[in-house]
């Protein structure tokens, strides 16, 4: 066996092979993702080649990978890869989405009257936390008006928008007036004109069983008519005094005037006249 000379002894061919091989993984890795890297990954690969019913304690990923491990329902679970000794396939991607894998966005919902004129309500479906917005679950509350239309025709928009005066108006039923809006393009609906963004939908499962119905919708068409720049600390009181507000018939007056006083140090520190306006309009409607 050959042997080189460095500074600091002697080493044979082989044992600097396996420094050069190191020292490619450890590149390698700053383009992956670990998964628990302390465990051995001998016992990950054999349980690969065993054909495992689960993903492996370790295994170093290239980010999509990664990601489809994480949110199997975004990205399409992936195909086995045979093995090339043993013909096993590597075990698929679990299909279902762990639930923290979902969130609630507090927006604007537009559905049509029987004349085909808007409806407009709030509320905060829930979608998977993701780039792709390709799924809504609705839930309105059983035999609130929002339910008995999309009932009746099972389409909409959800839209996305900064204008929490809007919101305040909408939830306590003070909008005088609809705001400007124009007709959906893929399903009978209205797409508001100031919404920085709007997704069109069409159920296509519902549960009415519940106090609430659970209403799922794939989005069929997606808008994005200006950027959302984002809320200060008022509009975020805002918001949650427009859910308080929503549930006034279950928790009573009172308790949403003491939780509304809570959310009070916000808007005396940061409103602007729309943020100041939209909240006392909510505590207003709650009895303050």
């Amino acid at each position: 066996m050959s042997t080189r000379s460095v500074p600091g002894g002697t080493f044979s061919r082989r044992a600097i092979q396996s420094v050069v091989i190191r020292a490619a993984t450890v590149m390698f890795s700053v383009c992956t993702v670990a998964v628990k890297p302390t465990c051995d990954a001998s016992r990950s690969s054999n349980a690969r080649k065993a054909g495992s019913a689960s993903l492996p304690v370790t295994k170093w990923m290239r980010w999509p990978e990664y990601e489809a491990a994480v949110m199997p329902s975004v990205y399409a679970p992936q195909r086995r890869r045979s093995d090339r000794s043993t013909g096993v396939g590597s075990p698929p991607v679990p299909a279902l989405l762990p639930a923290a894998a979902t969130v609630i966005l507090e927006g604007l919902i537009t559905s049509c009257h029987p004349d085909g004129s808007l409806h407009l309500a709030a509320m905060g479906p829930e979608v998977v936390a993701s780039r792709r917005f390709d799924r809504l679950v609705l839930k309105p509350f059983a035999g609130s008006r929002t339910a008995e239309l999309l009932a009746a025709t099972p389409e909409g928009v959800f839209h996305l928008t900064d204008d929490v005066l809007l919101l305040a108006r909408v939830v306590t039923g003070s909008l005088t007036e609809p705001p400007a809006a124009r007709p959906a393009e893929q399903v009978r609906g209205w797409l508001l004109k100031d919404a920085c963004e709007a997704f069109e939908f069409r159920i296509v499962e519902a549960d009415t069983s519940g106090q609430r119905a659970l209403l799922t919708a794939e989005v069929v068409a997606s808008h994005s008519h200006r950027p959302f720049r984002g809320f200060n600390r008022a509009a975020h009181a805002v918001v949650e005094a427009a859910i308080l507000f929503s549930r006034l018939h279950l928790s009573g007056a009172a308790e949403i005037q003491r939780q509304l006083e809570m959310l009070r140090p916000l808007i005396d520190k940061t409103a602007s006249d729309r943020e100041r306006q939209a909240f006392e309009l909510i505590a207003t409607g709650c009895g303050g």
